[in-house]
């Protein structure tokens, strides 16, 4: 039976090959990969597809954007890398070395809910990225200041 993303790849005109099938079903693992980073969806999909290629790991990441299943995101360097579309994303982002930090609870409880209310929206998820420097790039850029 065809999952809901090999379906709306179909129903998009879309192929779906073996290589993208691989992809798809890395995409649909269980919670746990909360990030979606090209290199690491191409690493774990070679396992089910050795031959996979990396512009079809890309090109597949695109068109599951395209159709509503992940969000792009930035990380502080400008490299992309991708979410599920749906539910919340938290994420402490140092602009110093580029670490990602996922955060286990949701610092705006209630505010998707009152926002929904107010304007009127069906809303489907949110991301929230709060960007600076971690501990570690704090210290260095304190070393490197008294120099």
């Amino acid at each position: 039976m065809l999952s809901d993303m090999e379906l709306a790849l179909r129903s998009s005109g879309h192929r779906l090959t073996p290589a993208r099938r691989a992809v798809v079903q890395v995409l649909a693992e269980p919670a746990g990969y909360e990030h979606f980073v090209p290199e690491e969806v191409l690493a774990r999909a070679r396992r089910l597809h050795p031959r996979l290629g990396r512009a079809t790991v890309y090109r597949t990441l695109e068109i599951m954007a395209s159709l509503g299943f992940l969000r792009v995101l930035c990380d502080s360097l400008g490299k992309r890398y991708y979410v599920r579309a749906t539910g919340g994303h938290h994420h402490l982002l140092c602009r110093g070395c580029n670490a990602v930090v996922p955060l286990a609870t949701c610092p705006a409880e209630g505010l998707e809910e009152e926002l929904a209310k107010r304007f009127g929206y069906t809303l489907e998820g949110h991301v929230l990225e709060f960007y600076g420097l971690c501990p570690a790039c704090q210290a260095a850029a304190v070393k490197e200041a008294c120099l």
